[in-house]
């Protein structure tokens, strides 16, 4: 079982809708989420932030804020999980903020560096940092996978409550 598939079978069996505030991945997890029939069970909204001007309008970002922790931080995919729960009846929320490449990645936070984050409505966010290789597109499908592989970890972590809201 791929892990779209597996990640679809714990959302539907958890009867949890998730929304997905993506940065560097353009709208590839979203479509991801999307690629199969009957979607719209288990997916909500999703939004793509991607250039800085986007970034500064993601409500709870502060342009002091952007610039001190950075727009590739743990600190950015929480904000950017706040917001979609704030947007969406999603009762599953993901992010992600990536250096991509092949530019811009420094030593500090290299080409393939970044965070992935999921929040359930109620709780809080589970952040994972995260390091790449290859080249930008397989970057890309490492961030689709590692996010997708994620939604079971967290869904099943709800063992004996409520997942519906």
């Amino acid at each position: 079982m791929t892990a779209l598939q597996q990640a679809v079978k714990c959302l539907a069996a958890a009867g949890l809708r998730i929304a997905v505030a993506e940065t560097s991945a353009g709208g590839r997890l979203s479509a991801a989420l999307t690629a199969l029939p009957g979607s719209s069970a288990w997916f909500d909204c999703g939004t793509v932030d991607y250039s800085y001007p986007a970034r500064l309008r993601v409500p709870g970002v502060q342009e002091a804020d952007l610039q001190r922790e950075g727009a590739v931080s743990a600190w950015a995919v929480r904000v950017l999980c706040e917001a979609m729960l704030e947007r969406s009846d999603a009762g599953l929320v993901m992010a992600e903020s990536f250096v991509v490449g092949p530019a811009g990645g420094n030593a500090e936070k290299p080409v393939g560096s970044g965070f992935l984050a999921w929040q359930l409505r109620g709780s809080a966010p589970l952040v994972r940092a995260c390091q790449f290789a290859g080249d930008r597109d397989a970057v890309f499908r490492q961030i689709v996978d590692e996010a997708l592989a994620g939604i079971p970890k967290i869904v099943e972590s709800l063992q004996g409550t409520d997942a519906s809201s």
